[in-house]
């Protein structure tokens, strides 16, 4: 598993996420992840206040810690 930084410019007014850093087995499967406030989900459903997956940015950060699970780590709102 590794951690990777997310981010998206497309949805950028009041109320959305801007980044987020999370644990996931690929670029795929990262870009894949959306944070939300209900829970932060791993599958894409509803992306109200993120990208389409087309347009998110991926950056490999590192290795996470051996046993790790697929999960969102941090994520940075912009709050209206």
């Amino acid at each position: 598993m590794y951690l990777y930084k997310i981010s998206q410019s497309q949805d950028n007014g009041y109320d959305t996420f801007s980044s987020a850093i999370v644990i996931a087995e690929s670029i795929e499967s990262a870009r894949e992840m959306i944070p939300n406030f209900k829970t932060f989900n791993l599958v894409r459903e509803d992306h109200d206040g993120w990208a389409d997956k087309a347009h998110v940015e991926v950056q490999l950060l590192g290795v996470a810690s051996q046993g790790s699970l697929r999960s969102l780590v941090l994520s940075s709102f912009r709050a209206g």
